[in-house]
């Protein structure tokens, strides 16, 4: 009787362990969510050195995230593009 308890108890402990995890999982999920959605307005707006960072951080939390790979390539894009035409007009004024 006391083994099936500890059995009982054992697997109790292994559920709630299982449920923190999938939760914590999905909440990942959510801020790096939140985090895409804030670089690409940041992006919309023409902030993308903030842009660039909030990719980053949801690129962090949830690695295999296609859109935020590939709108942090598209901002580090015309970050270049913008930081060449600035040398540009530094060089020819």
């Amino acid at each position: 009787m006391l083994a099936c308890a500890c059995g009982w108890l054992c697997m109790q402990g292994q559920c709630r362990h299982s449920a923190r995890a999938l939760k914590a999982r999905s909440l990942c999920g959510v801020q790096a969510a939140t985090w895409a959605a804030l670089a690409y307005t940041q992006q919309l707006a023409g902030q993308l050195a903030a842009a660039i960072e909030s990719y980053h951080k949801a690129l962090g939390l949830r690695q295999d995230d296609s859109f935020s790979n590939d709108m942090l390539a598209e901002s580090l894009q015309q970050e270049c593009a913008r930081f060449s035409l600035e040398l540009i007009s530094m060089s020819a004024g």
